[in-house]
């Protein structure tokens, strides 16, 4: 599994690219071996004082629409998620949009992955400003309540809930120390709404609600802003769930920084049957 990782200036500016600088980049091997792969330079556009976002479980729906919606305002994108492809893709279509962007490989159930790609992504931007939690689930493992194993339980909370634990626990002790930050989570309404095809996914779901939840009253007066946006929707294009409205709801509560929750959708048409699912972002 690739990682791209950007050669630092050594000295006092090595946390910030300077203006003009070009970024080199390396293949880091499984072995740990590395060699210079490319150089892009940087047109200035960035400024030294740019704020980043990372997004764990990057898409080509929601995710990259949050990135997009982040990048127009100036942000460095730092893009996490299980497929090198996947990243390749979403980095190339950001670029082409004049937004600096950088993929890094990982598998929120696996811990050290997940900490190592948010230490590398520090490393490239500099410092992580916002960090915004939407990893999907996988599609096989999303089963009913009556076929809900153990270890399918197991890996629902592993990828929502202690994904989240661990890249909070990696970006936050940064955040309090600049008294600044915010920790945006996606929520599917299985949180709350008893979706039966959906049992399984509801476990990490509720979860996470509730982690946001206590995350939020526990921050205030901080200057770190912790919600959850809960889509009680299909996320489609050109509907009420589209992913670019959506991220525009995610822009105005960082900068409200007051709700612990909004609801994209509507929970009570969720809860009357018959209903299918919007769990999968």
């Amino acid at each position: 599994m690739r990682q791209w990782l950007a050669l630092r200036p050594n000295g006092p500016d090595r946390r910030r690219h300077r203006r003009g600088h070009a970024a080199q980049y390396r293949q880091q091997s499984p072995e740990g071996g590395s060699r210079i792969l490319t150089t892009r330079p940087f047109d200035g556009s960035i400024a030294s004082t740019a704020k980043t976002l990372v997004v764990v479980g990057a898409g080509p729906g929601l995710g990259y629409s949050v990135a997009q919606r982040f990048g127009r305002e100036g942000f460095g994108i730092a893009l996490i998620s299980r497929s090198t492809e996947n990243l390749d893709a979403l980095v190339g279509r950001l670029a082409r949009r004049g937004i600096r962007a950088a993929g890094f490989p990982a598998d929120v159930a696996d811990q050290e992955s997940l900490r190592a790609a948010l230490a590398a992504a520090e490393t490239e931007f500099g410092t992580v400003d916002v960090l915004e939690y939407s990893p999907a689930p996988e599609g096989d493992s999303v089963v009913d309540a009556l076929a809900i194993t153990p270890a399918n339980a197991q890996l629902h909370i592993a990828r929502t809930l202690l994904g989240a634990v661990t890249a909070v626990r990696a970006v936050l002790p940064g955040m309090l120390e600049r008294d600044s930050g915010a920790l945006l989570f996606t929520v599917g309404a299985s949180a709350t709404v008893p979706l039966p095809a959906h049992a399984s996914v509801g476990l990490g779901m509720s979860a996470l609600r509730n982690y946001a939840a206590v995350l939020h009253t526990a921050l205030q007066g901080t200057g770190v802003y912790a919600g959850a946006l809960m889509v009680a929707t299909r996320i489609q294009k050109n509907t009420s769930g589209d992913p670019d409205l959506i991220a525009d709801e995610y822009w105005t509560m960082y900068h409200e920084r007051s709700r612990s929750e909004t609801v994209v959708g509507d929970l009570q048409l969720l809860a009357s049957p018959p209903h299918g699912g919007p769990d999968r972002h």
